[in-house]
């Protein structure tokens, strides 16, 4: 495999850039028909030139619904996590040759329309100290709540360039890079770190800031399932620190009532004997 120039995966910048959405999915039967239309409505309207539901291996029926709304699904026959989802689809706009793709989670709980993704579009053409913004993140909403102010928003718009170096070419075909880089950001983003390692990887990337009505909501995380298990390992790492404390606070105690008693022995020896006294009584004229 070779690795490629810019110019085998970037299309010239242009007035009409081929924006493709992807949609990684994990059983979100409940909400996956509401994405699954506003991305058929986007395509009919022309705002994204393709739309993708990446199945992550769901155990109910996403990948149906998904299908009987119209979507094009491509089936990962086992979960792999949402970072390798993310990966499938990005593949996916390289071979073919989108200028940007826009990631999107499944569980959208309101509509994404035309006004969110001319905003992310819009984020891309801004600067950053005089450089091109090559991702911009998308305020959302998750359980009520600010994910982490934005930052591993699920919701981001990203020139395809900037993942360039993801990918070589096999001949003819667009297959993922050998190279160091490629499988140390494969490394990073498999699993559930996708968000913090996109942000790593990519130099130039914006928060957008818009008002609150323009945020998208979300039932939940995808990355839920991931908190929970850090969730798990924090209590329990906090459980052995406390061990380890309350064992280590019990040693210093044994530690101190053993120095106190050698130090009291000596005392009462040096009592009991003239001759240790004597030792460091100064001589008496």
């Amino acid at each position: 495999m070779s690795t490629p120039s810019a110019e085998e995966f970037i299309t010239p910048a242009t007035p009409n850039p081929k924006i493709m959405l992807i949609v990684p999915a994990y059983n979100e039967e409940k909400t996956i028909a509401r994405i699954a239309q506003s991305g058929l409505r986007l395509l009919k309207e022309g705002a994204i030139s393709g739309f993708l539901v990446i199945n992550d291996g769901s155990t109910d029926d996403t990948a149906a619904v998904a299908k009987e709304c119209g979507a094009n699904v491509l089936e990962i026959a086992q979960k792999q996590g949402k970072g390798n989802a993310f990966l499938q689809g990005a593949l996916y706009c390289a071979r073919n040759k989108a200028d940007i793709l826009i990631t999107i989670d499944a569980d959208l709980s309101g509509e994404l329309g035309k006004k969110h993704i001319d905003e992310m579009i819009r984020g891309l053409s801004e600067k950053i100290n005089g450089n091109d913004v090559k991702m911009s993140i998308y305020p959302c909403i998750e359980k009520g709540h600010i994910s982490d102010s934005g930052l591993v928003s699920g919701q981001r718009a990203i020139k395809m360039r900037a993942l360039n170096f993801m990918f070589s070419k096999a001949g003819e075909e667009t297959e993922f890079s050998c190279s160091g880089p490629a499988q140390r950001f494969f490394e990073m983003v498999r699993g559930y770190g996708l968000e913090r390692a996109l942000n790593y990887q990519i130099q130039g990337w914006k928060l957008l800031s818009l008002d609150r009505g323009l945020w998208l909501e979300f039932e939940r995380a995808y990355r839920t399932g991931r908190e929970s298990a850090q969730l798990s390992e924090a209590k329990n790492a906090r459980a052995l620190i406390e061990d380890r404390s309350s064992k280590a606070a019990i040693l210093r105690s044994l530690h101190r009532e053993k120095v106190f008693r050698a130090q009291r022995k000596q005392v009462m020896r040096k009592a009991t004997n003239p001759a240790l006294i004597c030792i460091n009584t100064p001589l008496m004229r």
